[in-house]
C-alpha cells in the first residue's frame, strides 16, 4: 500500500472517528437537552403547584380574613342598633314628663319607694322641676337633685336610701330591654 493509500485510509478513519464521536457527542446533546427539558417541566410543574397550593391558602386566609371582618360589621351594626334602640327607648322615657300622668307617675314611684324603705319618716329627693308635683303632699322634699326625672327616697336619719330616678331605672332595666329588643330585632 502506497503513502497516498495509507494517507487516505488514515483520514478515513479519521473522518469516520469523527462522525462516530459527533454521533455520540449529538446523542449524549439530545439526552442532556432532553433531560433538562424534563427536568425543566418537572420544576415548572413542581413549581405550578407550588404557587397553586400558595394560591389556595392566601385564598382561604383572604376568605377567613373577609368572613372575620363581616361578623365584625354584623356585630357592630347589631350592637349600634341595639344601642340606637335603647336611646329610643329613654327619649321615650324622657317624653313622659311632658305627659298628663307624670305627677302620678311621681307619686307611683315616690310611694314604691317609701315602702321600700319601710317608713313614712322619709325625705323625697326630686329635681328642681318636678319639686311642684309635690307641692301639698303628705311628702317632706329634701334638696333637689340632679336626675332627668323620678325620685329618691332616704330615711330621715340618713341611713338607707332607694333611687327610683329614671336613671336608675333604666339603668336596672337596660339588661332586659337589650335581650328584649334583640329578640324582636334580630
Amino acid at each position: 500500500m502506497g503513502f497516498d493509500a495509507l494517507s487516505h485510509e488514515i483520514e478515513k478513519k479519521a473522518s469516520d472517528e469523527a462522525k462516530r464521536v459527533l454521533h455520540e457527542a449529538d446523542n449524549a446533546a439530545e439526552k442532556i437537552i432532553s433531560d433538562a427539558q424534563a427536568a425543566s417541566k418537572q420544576k415548572v410543574s413542581q413549581a405550578k403547584g407550588e404557587v397553586s397550593s400558595y394560591l389556595e391558602t392566601e385564598k382561604a386566609e383572604r376568605l377567613t380574613s373577609a368572613k372575620l371582618a363581616c361578623s365584625k360589621i354584623i356585630a357592630d351594626s347589631k350592637e349600634q342598633a341595639m344601642l340606637n334602640s335603647l336611646e329610643l327607648v329613654w327619649e321615650e322615657m324622657l317624653k313622659e314628663r311632658n305627659s298628663p300622668s307624670y305627677k302620678k307617675l311621681l307619686h307611683t314611684l315616690a310611694q314604691s319607694a317609701v315602702e321600700e324603705l319601710g317608713t313614712t319618716n322619709v325625705l323625697l329627693f326630686t329635681n328642681s322641676a318636678d319639686r311642684k308635683h309635690f307641692a301639698g303632699s303628705k311628702y317632706k322634699l329634701g334638696e333637689p337633685i340632679t336626675c332627668a326625672g323620678g325620685v329618691v327616697a332616704e330615711k330621715k336619719d340618713g341611713s338607707v336610701r332607694v333611687d327610683k330616678t329614671f336613671e336608675s331605672i333604666f339603668e336596672e332595666k337596660k339588661d332586659d330591654l337589650r335581650k328584649r329588643i334583640f329578640a324582636m330585632l334580630f
